[in-house]
């Protein structure tokens, strides 16, 4: 779930930042996961994906998957093989016909379980498509929106800001 957009003058960013937070204090970079960019002549804007926050996405993926209950039931299922995380904004579900975009990455599992540092990000994932803005798993989500948070508070301090 998104927690702000926000108009910065001509420049509308997206942040899993909860608005009565990134008011407190401002946004730091990583926790920007975008901004829209007018594409003139009346043509609809574009996002464009800040690497910092994709960095910080897939940093945090990697480890809060190990200990979600989810990932971790889904692993046992499955057995073998690789776990992949779904962008659950996908058409047909998780469970359907997948597109590229809407693979976020995959874990190597051995007999049951994520195998740690076995995370592969999927470079193709996109943020925003046609089909909306991406949404994680819950598990997962939250850890994300846990570090943009603790992240925000850290830059709001005196001092905080890099």
């Amino acid at each position: 779930m998104l927690g702000t957009v926000a108009d910065m003058g001509h420049v509308r960013v997206m942040s899993l930042v909860p608005p009565e937070e990134a008011a407190a204090g401002g946004l730091p970079n990583e926790t920007i996961c975008g901004y829209w960019e007018e594409s003139g002549a009346g043509g609809a804007p574009t996002f464009r994906e800040n690497p910092a926050f994709v960095e910080l996405l897939h940093r945090v993926i990697a480890t809060a998957a190990l200990a979600d209950p989810s990932m971790r039931e889904a692993a046992k299922r499955q057995g073998e093989g690789f776990l992949y995380v779904i962008d659950l904004r996908t058409p047909d579900g998780p469970q359907g016909d997948v597109p590229g975009v809407d693979v976020v990455g995959a874990f190597a599992l051995n007999r049951g379980v994520l195998m740690a540092g076995s995370y592969q990000a999927n470079p193709d994932h996109r943020l925003v498509t046609s089909d909306g803005a991406f949404v994680l798993p819950p598990g997962l989500n939250q850890a994300v929106v846990d570090e943009v948070v603790r992240l925000t508070r850290e830059y709001s301090r005196p001092g905080g800001e890099t």
